[in-house]
């Protein structure tokens, strides 16, 4: 994955700023495979968000919150897996390592259909 500064400026909404970096690697694999129609290289990407300032895609400030997972959620059908990971650094932060939030995350993705 390119680590180099994003030539785009991403939306404050952390859920629209996922669906922009995923539109751009949807469209880089579409280019690998041109005979993939556009829901079948959706169907085949996954898409995996850090919980809590570690889905902050290096925005100071930024948490990603359940909402932002359900905002995700909406904005990605068809993609093949949603997931995520937690950051064991929010686990001491206010409201970062809260169980019930870190719950909430994983109903979301439970309840995912592609």
């Amino acid at each position: 994955m390119d680590k180099s500064p994003l030539s785009t400026t991403l939306p404050s909404d952390l859920a629209q700023a996922c669906m922009t970096i995923l539109t751009g690697a949807q469209g880089d694999i579409a280019k690998l495979w041109p005979g993939w129609s556009q829901a079948q290289v959706w169907r085949r990407m996954g898409a995996m968000v850090g919980f809590g300032t570690q889905g902050s895609l290096d925005l100071p400030g930024a948490v990603f919150t359940p909402d932002d997972l359900r905002g995700l959620a909406v904005k990605v059908l068809g993609i093949g897996c949603l997931s995520g990971i937690k950051s064991y650094a929010d686990a001491e932060k206010p409201g970062g390592g809260a169980a019930e939030q870190n719950l909430e995350f994983y109903k979301v993705i439970a309840a995912y259909q592609p």
